[in-house]
């Protein structure tokens, strides 16, 4: 059984809870850009919603540099010895 949650760029609910959100899920929308940081939530939920976001951008670049540096090493000439 699927349980999505959806939150759209309105949502201004001073009742909207952490605990009612998937907040991974959540957090990687916000993180892609797809979704903005929803207002209305309690100050501890925003900061935990806030670090799930930072860890997605986080593993985005580290993913992002990865595929750079092997770019760059799969389309480097070889060395002339």
């Amino acid at each position: 059984m699927s349980h999505r949650h959806s939150v759209s760029a309105d949502d201004s609910a001073t009742d909207l809870t952490f605990e009612s959100l998937d907040h991974i899920r959540l957090g990687f929308l916000i993180a892609s850009g797809d979704l903005p940081f929803p207002s209305g939530l309690a100050r501890d939920d925003a900061i935990r919603l806030a670090f799930e976001v930072r860890g997605h951008r986080r593993t985005q670049l580290v993913q992002f540099l990865a595929r750079q540096v092997a770019q760059h090493l799969y389309h480097r000439p070889p060395d002339k010895s």
